[in-house]
C-alpha cells in the first residue's frame, strides 16, 4: 500500500502499471473524477490521495469565488465612483450654463517669490502673475487642465525669453465648479 502523498507524486508511467483509473482523473482533475476513484477505491491510498486532491479542488474554488467576489465590489465602488464624478460634472456643466459664466477659482502662491502661472491649454487664458503670498481669481471652463508655475524676477525673465526657462512646478487642475484651486509651491 502506498501513502496518498506517495500516491500523488509518483510519476505517471508508474501510476500507468499502479492503476490507470487514478491517472486518468489526475489527468482530467475534476471534483467527479476524484469522486469516482473514492467510490472505486475505498479504503486505499488511492481514495486518500483522491479526497485530499478533491480538497485542494474545493479549497480552490473557495479562493475564486472570494477574487470574484472582492472583484465585483471593486467593480461596483468603481461604477458608483464614475456615476458620482458624471453628475457632479453634469451639475457643474448646468451650473455653468445657465449662470452664463466658467467656474471661478484661485491662483494661489504661498511663497514668497512672484510667480507665473502659465496654462498649457485652454490658450485664451492668459498668463497670471501672483505676487508672494497672495492669490489671483481666474475663470476657466469645466475640465481638467494642465499648467507650469515660472518663478518671476530679473534672472527669471531673462531665461523665459531664451526658451530655455524650467518651470518650478508643473500641475494639473480639475475645474468641476466654483472654488478650485491651483497651489503653490
Amino acid at each position: 500500500k502506498y501513502l496518498p502523498d506517495a500516491v500523488r507524486e509518483r510519476p505517471d508511467g508508474l501510476l500507468r502499471e499502479l492503476n490507470p483509473d487514478y491517472l486518468a482523473a489526475r489527468k482530467r482533475y475534476t471534483k467527479e473524477a476524484f469522486q469516482e476513484i473514492i467510490a472505486k477505491y475505498p479504503g486505499t491510498a488511492y481514495a486518500a490521495a483522491a479526497g485530499s486532491e478533491l480538497a485542494s479542488l474545493g479549497e480552490y474554488d473557495r479562493d475564486q469565488a472570494k477574487l470574484r467576489a472582492e472583484r465585483e465590489k471593486r467593480n461596483a465602488e468603481a461604477e458608483a465612483e464614475s456615476k458620482r464624478q458624471g453628475a457632479i460634472l453634469e451639475r457643474a456643466t448646468q451650473a455653468k450654463e445657465s449662470s452664463g459664466l466658467e467656474p471661478l477659482g484661485k491662483l494661489i502662491n504661498n511663497s514668497s517669490d512672484t510667480v507665473l502661472f502659465v496654462f498649457k491649454e485652454p490658450a485664451d487664458v492668459p498668463q497670471t502673475t501672483v505676487s508672494p503670498n497672495s492669490f489671483a481669481s481666474v475663470r476657466l471652463s469645466v475640465g481638467t487642465f494642465s499648467f507650469d508655475v515660472f518663478k518671476v524676477g530679473a534672472a527669471a525673465v531673462q531665461g523665459f525669453q531664451d526658451e530655455k526657462r524650467q518651470p518650478v512646478k508643473s500641475g494639473d487642475v480639475t475645474v468641476i465648479g466654483n472654488f478650485w484651486e491651483a497651489v503653490y509651491p
